[in-house]
């Protein structure tokens, strides 16, 4: 019966293991951790640092040298221009309504509507971070980081983010 259900029906296989259909695939997956319900501003990104934020761990190192920019893990490492921060950057759980200008895109985008064009499971959409600023959503974790803070041939000094999920799904 699961072959012919929608995207996000799941179906208990036992000791906390369910079978998800996902778009066009299955997933086994554990229960997912609980989730956080404060934000965490993040202490100066100017400088390296880690944090813990549910079940994904966080690292930052600042960089001067932009030709080194690369980015192998599209979504969990991301590379930002470090003056284009407005305040300070926190860690947070998506808010219904949330908006953001994806890199590339024209304009602004509803962060469920990225999610679903980011394939992120349904069930794991509203549990999937973002990192903003004073000025709004820099990064939804997972999918992409915000047009203004896209590294330019005149940056110059840019922060390398890493996010590090725990390994709880096997596909």
């Amino acid at each position: 019966f699961i072959a012919s259900a929608p995207s996000g029906h799941t179906c208990d296989i036992a000791r906390g293991w369910r079978l998800v259909r996902v778009f066009d695939h299955f997933m086994i997956a554990r229960d997912v951790p609980k989730t956080p319900t404060e934000t965490i501003v993040l202490p100066d990104v100017s400088n390296a640092g880690s944090c813990q934020f549910a079940d994904i761990r966080f690292t930052w190192e600042p960089c001067t040298n932009p030709e080194a920019v690369r980015s192998p893990r599209p979504g969990w490492i991301e590379w930002m221009d470090a003056e284009a921060f407005r305040g300070p950057v926190e860690l947070r759980l998506p808010q219904p309504g949330d908006t953001f200008q994806p890199l590339g895109s024209p304009g602004r985008k509803l962060m469920s509507d990225l999610h679903r064009e980011c394939r992120i499971p349904a069930q794991e959409r509203a549990v999937m971070p973002v990192m903003a600023d004073a000025d709004g959503i820099i990064w939804a974790v997972g999918c992409r980081i915000a047009e203004r803070v896209k590294c330019t041939p005149s940056t110059r000094c840019a922060i390398r983010f890493s996010a590090t999920p725990a390994m709880r799904d096997i596909q």
